[in-house]
């Protein structure tokens, strides 16, 4: 969006100006000061003067997207991309417009118990949208790294994971230490069941970042996938040492720790867990540790 603004600067240097120029360059003003909801009406005024300019779809949406008006947002976009199919801007853009929408679809706080089905098929949907708006980005930026990658995450939700392997080589053969990438290959390699390929990934990831302590979660699941169970252990405990208010990671600890007989371990970390807010763990402790 910066770039596409950069231009304003320049313009505005320029003698009169048309009115429609006046109302286009007051609006591209607002968005440059971050007054979203002005650039918004002002964009509207425009299009309602002066109707099928991709480029004030675009800006529309970027105002809309600021309020966060989603709905308006992708159909913003969309009408700039139907305005104007090779602008990669605005295929990004409504990318990252569904991909909020997926994860509000995805939350499970307040979900009833039948619309589960219907929230996954929306989810499932979304992403195959998602994935539609990044291959024309790639197909318009070849090189574009950011979206690749993206992609190559999308397509490993997907289950393509020959696609999505591609995607992400493709990435850390550029960019090695890229720590995103790098914890979407190793969960790809998780979910490909190629546990200690998952476990390298997320050590040279750790080694660019030993304050990510979800890479640190990762790499337990894989541990305890691939029957690593005290490997995991180590690394949970690790993991709990930086946040004890890891619920989740104390949980997999009470877990572990069964598997490996130790049930006065595995009683006190389950306990924490409950105390967290776990409630399946609540059953064992009730089952195991009275």
């Amino acid at each position: 969006m910066t770039s596409r603004l950069l231009v304003l600067a320049v313009l505005l240097l320029g003698g009169c100006r048309s009115a429609e120029q006046a109302l286009y360059y007051e609006g591209e003003a607002q968005l440059l000061e971050g007054e979203y909801s002005e650039a918004f009406r002002t964009f509207t005024r425009y299009l309602a003067a002066y109707p099928g300019s991709a480029d004030v779809y675009y800006n529309r949406g970027i105002a809309a997207a600021g309020l966060n008006m989603v709905s308006e947002a992708d159909s913003d976009f969309s009408r700039a991309i139907q305005l104007n199919p090779d602008d990669a801007d605005a295929h990004w853009m409504r990318y990252k417009v569904r991909s909020t929408i997926r994860d509000a679809v995805a939350d499970p706080a307040g979900t009833r118990p039948f619309e589960g089905p219907v929230k996954e098929a929306r989810s499932f949907a979304l992403t195959v949208l998602m994935l539609e708006d990044l291959t024309a980005v790639l197909k318009i930026d070849p090189g574009n790294l950011t979206a690749r990658g993206e992609r190559g995450a999308l397509l490993a939700a997907l289950g393509r994971y020959d696609d999505a392997k591609e995607d992400l080589n493709t990435v850390l053969a550029r960019e090695p230490w890229d720590v995103w990438t790098r914890n979407e290959r190793g969960r790809l390699w998780h979910a490909m069941g190629l546990y200690e390929k998952a476990v390298d990934d997320y050590d040279i990831a750790l080694s660019s970042c030993d304050t990510c302590t979800w890479l640190l979660y990762n790499k337990a699941l894989s541990l305890k996938a691939g029957g690593e169970t005290a490997l995991a252990v180590e690394t949970l405990r690790w993991l709990v040492t930086v946040d004890n208010r890891d619920a989740e990671a104390w949980f997999m600890i009470g877990q572990c720790e069964l598997q490996l007989g130790q049930q006065t371990r595995a009683c006190e970390a389950l306990t924490r867990s409950v105390n967290l807010g776990v409630v399946e763990a609540q059953r064992l402790v009730d089952s195991l540790c009275r």
